[in-house]
């Protein structure tokens, strides 16, 4: 539109329309008024003039009526591109009612220039020629059928002839020219809007199947749940592993077609843990990488997998909650709990034999010891102490297969922890007096009894005192301390050892790790006990931690809830293991 194109300008009309439209208004009834004075020719096609009588009511009535209503009002461009047609159709057929009523000396040319004059007030550049057609439509009935009959018959003046034809020629060209112009900017914009955005949409396209082809070409399952928690895409690799098909799982709930559960404790897992607790900032791993065991309710199938869920920043304009990919690792476990039960029967089939070899060497020591000579008492000690680590080693693998096949149990029962402590420290005197090394117990006064498995507890105490012992320099110190806070009791290993690295801590609980440089050259254990001290204190539903400054010593505590507690974890989770 002509006036888009001067937007100061159009809000200048605009304001002032009222007083525009009466302008227009006037200057089309004073050319209306005109027609009864004698400038006219004869006019004698009356049937052309019925036809373009026609068209000039039916131009007012879908232009004037019914969409200058409203002159600011909103108009489709579409729709009006289309009317546009029109409207030349209508102005062509003006100019050839000019034409065959007298050319040059007709005078609607008059009766045209005013439209045109007044439409350029306050229509749009296209509109003017509406305008045109209902002012030459309003001259036409006039000249045909009202002034004859009134005044009859008259001539065009010289005046008109030479000045309003000519001006009203180019004007109506000049007019021509710029809604032709203008529309033709608006089309070629239009046509190039429409090459662009199509040009995107291919490359959308090319994009969007090159990632649908890498997706189903993984052989990670990838599944996406909305924020309903029901599945919106589904890769190949996900229903092969799964076993299920694009129906079963599509628009769905995550929680109504599986039941996940922990690998650790065989607890469920729902879908929220999933998600984001909170909004966040930028895409990143809620849950996972964790093994989880999948039951698909369609056909009781169980699964072992590893997923991880991701999570998408809230600005995202989607309807995604998480992003989750898994892999099968059902082999895996299989594999691994053949490792396991291997481990578990070796270390059966050498527990025998070692505990035979440990008495004789113990008859031995005792019973000739005073027909040996000194080398062969040695001989004997260290058979006996290398027998003894060996035995501790096969120990120590059977209670890890034990944690793994989930078949380590525990037999819970008060137990005094201020005895349990003290006894444990016993052990261990002799051992530090022959380092010297200060072994000393704190306790708080009155702590309660909790309800443990004694036999474990002390391989924990063990297992902590020994790591102290050995690692702590003659004239060092090692304190074991133990209080309540709150629902539970709290026992530490403090030691004035060589410290452990601070790259190595986050390691310390994994099986079979060994802390490198002076440690591990002073080290004669296996990597084990830190493991099965941290998978029974978790048993327990305890935590255990440590602090430590290389240089500076270490400090190993752990804490065990008092007996309610742990007798409703243990009856909750006996629960959910007759379920499942």
């Amino acid at each position: 539109m002509l006036l888009d194109n001067y937007p100061e300008e159009a809000e200048r009309l605009r304001k002032h329309e009222k007083f525009f439209e009466w302008v227009t208004w006037f200057i089309l009834i004073v050319s209306y008024a005109i027609t009864f004075l004698p400038l006219g020719l004869p006019i004698h096609r009356t049937g052309i003039n019925l036809v373009f009588i026609i068209v000039s009511l039916t131009t007012f009535i879908a232009y004037r009526v019914l969409l200058f209503e409203k002159r600011t009002g909103f108009l489709k461009y579409t729709y009006k591109q289309k009317g546009f047609q029109i409207q030349i159709s209508d102005h062509l057929f003006a100019s050839s009612v000019i034409l065959f009523s007298g050319g040059i000396d007709s005078p609607f040319w008059f009766v045209y220039l005013l439209a045109l004059i007044a439409g350029a007030m306050y229509l749009p550049a296209w509109a003017m020629i509406v305008a045109g057609v209902e002012a030459i439509g309003f001259y036409l009935f006039t000249v045909a059928f009202l002034t004859p009959a009134i005044f009859g018959y008259y001539d065009i003046g010289l005046t008109a002839q030479m000045l309003i034809v000519p001006m009203a020629a180019v004007f109506a060209v000049i007019m021509t020219y710029v809604v032709a112009k203008d529309l033709n900017i608006e089309l070629i914009n239009i046509r190039n809007l429409a090459n662009t955005l199509r040009k995107k949409t291919t490359e959308v396209t090319i994009e969007r199947n090159k990632l649908n082809a890498v997706v189903s070409a993984v052989s990670d399952g990838i599944f996406v749940l909305n924020k309903e928690k029901k599945f919106v895409f589904v890769n190949n690799a996900a229903k092969k592993i799964l076993g299920l098909a694009v129906e079963d799982m599509i628009g769905k709930e995550f929680d109504h077609v599986f039941t996940a559960f922990n690998a650790r404790d065989n607890t469920p897992i729902k879908s929220e843990r999933f998600y984001p607790k909170d909004k966040i900032s930028e895409d990143n791993v809620i849950f996972g990488p964790a093994e989880l065991k999948i039951k698909t309710n369609r056909k009781d199938k169980e699964i072992w997998v590893r997923l991880t869920s991701s999570g998408l920043k809230e600005e995202s304009d989607t309807d995604i909650g998480c992003i989750c990919a898994f892999s099968d690792v059902s082999k895996e476990k299989e594999l691994e709990e053949m490792k396991l039960d291997f481990v578990a029967m070796a270390a059966h089939e050498l527990r025998t034999p070692l505990t035979a070899i440990r008495g004789y060497l113990s008859v031995l020591q005792e019973e000739t010891a005073s027909s040996l000579n000194a080398e062969q008492k040695s001989f004997i000690a260290k058979a006996f102490v290398s027998s003894s680590h060996l035995a501790a080693l096969v120990e120590n693998l059977l209670s890890v297969s034990r944690i793994e096949l989930k078949s380590l149990k525990l037999e819970l029962s008060p137990v005094d922890w201020q005895k349990l402590l003290q006894s444990a420290v016993e052990n261990f005197q002799n051992q530090a007096e022959q380092k010297n090394i200060s072994l000393s117990l704190n306790l708080d006064e009155d702590l309660p009894k909790i309800a443990v498995d004694k036999f474990r507890i002390a391989e924990v105490l063990s297992n902590l005192l020994a790591n102290a012992v050995n690692y702590t320099n003659p004239g060092g110190k090692v304190e074991v301390t133990s209080h309540r806070q709150g629902e539970e009791i709290v026992t530490s290993i403090k030691d004035t050892g060589e410290g452990i690295p601070e790259s190595a801590l986050p390691h310390l609980f994994t099986k079979f790790f060994r802390v490198s440089g002076v440690l591990e050259q002073g080290s004669k254990g296996t990597g084990l006990g830190l493991y099965i001290s941290k998978a029974i204190i978790d048993m327990h539903k305890g935590r255990i931690w440590v602090k430590s400054k290389l240089g500076a010593g270490s400090t190993f505590s752990f804490s065990l809830p008092l007996g309610s507690k742990l007798e409703k974890h243990t009856a909750k989770k006996e629960k959910i293991q007759a379920v499942t």
